[in-house]
């Protein structure tokens, strides 16, 4: 691979000896350097490859092939929520790792409402879950446009804890009492 089709100053050589009829090449297995730190943004490169047989006789050289790298890196869909284990129909915010870029938010499992007027397009949406076990996953874009598609991130949402009411314990006497005021005054 080289930056100009003439392979003057080549970035990356790798030998390969497989009798194999295909092989997979993984671009970390460069024999002269490292030359992916010597990529960069919005540039073409120009790749070849000849092969050899099984006697021992190489071929000669493919045509070069180009390829452009991406203008920049593609954003990141990467995200967390408070609370991490929220119950539900509680406000879960959730917040994204990456910025400047529109949000597409998707609730792929479970039953959810958006809150204080945020909504799937919002930054930081604000959502409360229904249902107890739930999957979002985000799509962010950039202007070029570029765009990313996170995993599903599974979210547990608990059942609330039961709500009760304390009750002091004098009403419980004011209550005996007038029941006993009401045995006695009916004779």
């Amino acid at each position: 691979m080289d930056v100009d089709a003439s392979f003057a100053d080549p970035k990356f050589n790798h030998l390969v000896n497989l009798g194999a009829t295909s092989y997979v090449l993984t671009l970390s297995h460069d024999d002269n350097s490292d030359w992916l730190t010597e990529l960069s943004w919005n540039n073409t490169y120009y790749w070849k490859v000849k092969v050899k047989d099984d006697q021992g006789n190489w071929s000669e050289w493919s045509n070069a092939y180009p390829f452009t790298t991406p203008l920049h890196a593609y954003p990141w869909s990467g995200f967390s929520w408070l609370p991490e284990s929220p119950t539900q129909g509680e406000v879960v915010v959730f917040d994204p790792e990456e910025e400047n870029v529109n949000y597409f938010w998707t609730v792929t499992e479970g039953e959810e409402q958006y809150a204080d007027e945020t909504g799937p397009t919002s930054e930081e949406p604000h959502i409360k879950f229904l249902s107890s076990t739930n999957k979002i996953k985000l799509k962010v874009t950039d202007a070029v446009p570029y765009s990313c598609e996170s995993d599903e991130q599974e979210l547990t949402a608990q059942l609330p804890l039961p709500e009760y009411k304390e009750i002091p314990p004098i009403i419980w006497l004011k209550q005996i009492f007038a029941a006993v005021i009401d045995f006695f005054d009916g004779f």
